[in-house]
């Protein structure tokens, strides 16, 4: 990707990290005790899904980072501890973890479900990840959820340099001939990462 993986640019992107994972906690701070079982964009994901789904892939994150394999990183992978009723304590600690563990250099290679990747690229797709996910919050409760506009512009870069990957991804479901140009960062962005609505 133009740019990324120049000096000073992997700041960029945990800074990034940073932002979409305080919007994303944001998002859940903001869930009403009747909406955690709500339907979301993310087909048959209920709210509380969502949530169980980021915190599970802040643990893979620590997981992969630490050198373990795609396997082991799988089971490591837990989310959501059902009998802590303090969600978004559960999450701001996986979270500051996962951050931590992309203070590593970022060239080194790293297994993921899409193959054998930098650390680099497996942090941009956290980023867009995370976006993706605190959108979907915000549709599913009717909140006026914020996104970063730095994190946002960078997510779109991401999406767009990475979209043959995307195309591929039972996750994201883009196809090739999908409108995702709006003039709108967020509404782009959320196309490039299939979200319809």
């Amino acid at each position: 990707m133009t740019g990324l993986g120049q000096p000073g640019e992997d700041d960029k992107l945990r800074d990034a990290m940073e932002r979409a994972m305080a919007g994303f906690a944001d998002a859940v701070r903001a869930v009403q005790p009747d909406q955690w079982d709500l339907g979301t964009p993310c087909a048959e994901w209920s709210v509380r899904d969502v949530v169980d789904h980021v915190v599970a892939g802040e643990r893979f994150v620590v997981s992969v980072m630490s050198g373990a394999t795609l396997a082991e990183s799988v089971t490591a992978s837990v989310g959501l501890d059902p009998h802590d009723s303090d969600v978004v304590g559960q999450l701001t600690s996986a979270a500051a973890s996962a951050l931590e563990a992309f203070g590593q250099p970022l060239d080194q290679m790293v297994e993921h479900p899409v193959g054998s990747i930098s650390a680099r690229l497996f942090l941009q797709y956290r980023i867009i990840d995370q976006l993706g996910h605190t959108w979907d919050l915000g549709q599913a409760t009717g909140s006026s959820v914020q996104l970063d506009p730095t994190a946002v512009d960078l997510g779109v870069e991401i999406a767009r340099a990475e979209r043959a990957t995307l195309e591929r991804s039972t996750n994201f479901a883009t196809q090739a001939g999908d409108d995702i140009e709006t003039g709108n960062q967020v509404t782009t962005l959320m196309r490039l990462m299939g979200r319809k609505r």
